[in-house]
Order: C-alpha cells, then structure tokens, then sequence
C-alpha cells in the first residue's frame, strides 16, 4: 500500500482511537481531501472553480442531484474527487463524496489497490457486517460496464463504499475510465441513490 493510502487509513484509526463506539458511527467524522459530509464547498473551492465543475454537472436520471468533478494537481491522495450535492442547493452542500484513483486498461491493480484498502477498513471496523457486490454498472444501460464494490454501513444508513468499475469500451470512447472510488454516503443520499436516482 502507498504511504498515501497508509495516510488516509492511518487518520481513520485516529479518528476513531480518540472517540467513543457511539461517536465513531457519525459519517461527518470522515474527509476524502479534508472535505466532509455536510460541508460547503464554498469553504474549500474558489469561485471561479466551482462554476468551472457546475459548468460540467452531471445529473442522475432523477436530478434531484448532481454531481460535479474537481480534479487537481494539489490533492494529496486522489486524481480527482466528485461531490454529489442537491441540485438547486446554491450553498453546495455535500451529501456524497468520492475520492477517485485511473487505472486505464489496467483493471488488476484496481482490483490489488481495492483489496488492500478493503482489508484495512475490516481491521478497522471490526464490528461492521461489511459486505461485497459485483452487478452491472446502472450507469451504463448495455450491461457491459462492472462495478465490484466493498460496503461498510453505519447504523444510521450512511456508508463508506470501495469500488473498482470496469467500463465498457463504449464508456471508454465517451472518456469514461476506469476507476477505483472510495466514497462517502450519507444516509440521505443513500436512501435516494437506492430508491430514486435511477428511476
């Protein structure tokens, strides 16, 4: 594992190291890039970055929300980081976040990359029922782009997920690559992504 990846897990073992088991079930503990759930990106991203992503938005099938990609030279861990957020919020509130690494046309060191962070996060959470899932992208409607991801719930719905996802060649031509994603959810945005965003 990167000293990188040694750094993000490392913070998490402080997080939780210095707080109770009831404390540690709050997702706004976490931060992908210093960035938490519940925060304004107008406190991390300057005006004229944020209309830059809002000019790229990208809605789910439902829009009630959106999705905007920062990708930047300065982050410490990830090639980009998107921010989920409810489409009409001018405050830009984040509800979802995803720290994201490329593996163009090399899908085995995503899957080597996802497996040492997957194993870190079950030594750490200990007590979580962690469960795994490998479908079909629904972001694609072909079939032909997997997703293979790692769930680590919290009791109050909220989750950190690991995925790898393996994009069809017709994904690829459009410019999607293929990526491993660690991702924060909270519960609200978890209950639309199961329930609403696709429909």
């Amino acid at each position: 594992m990167t000293n990188n990846f040694r750094t993000f897990i490392i913070t998490l073992i402080l997080i939780f190291g210095l707080q109770s088991s009831s404390m540690a079930e709050d997702i706004k503990d976490f931060e992908i890039e210093g960035i938490s759930i519940g925060d304004s990106l107008l406190n991390h991203f300057s005006d004229s970055e944020i209309k830059a992503a809002l000019d790229n938005i990208t809605y789910y099938p439902n829009p009630k929300y959106g999705v905007i990609l920062f990708e930047k030279e300065y982050f410490e861990i990830y090639e980009g980081v998107q921010i989920h957020f409810q489409s009409k919020d001018k405050k830009i509130i984040v509800y979802g976040i995803d720290g994201n690494l490329y593996f163009e046309k090399d899908m085995f060191k995503c899957y080597e990359k996802k497996k040492e962070i997957v194993s870190d996060l079950k030594a750490l959470f200990k007590d979580t029922d962690s469960r795994s899932i490998k479908k079909n992208h629904s972001a694609d409607k072909t079939g032909n782009s997997k997703n293979d991801q790692t769930i680590f719930p919290f009791k109050n719905g909220a989750a950190i997920v690991v995925s790898c996802t393996d994009w069809s060649k017709a994904k690829n031509s459009e410019g999607w690559t293929d990526e491993l994603k660690v991702t924060i959810i909270s519960n609200t945005f978890g209950k639309f992504i199961n329930n609403e965003a696709y429909k």
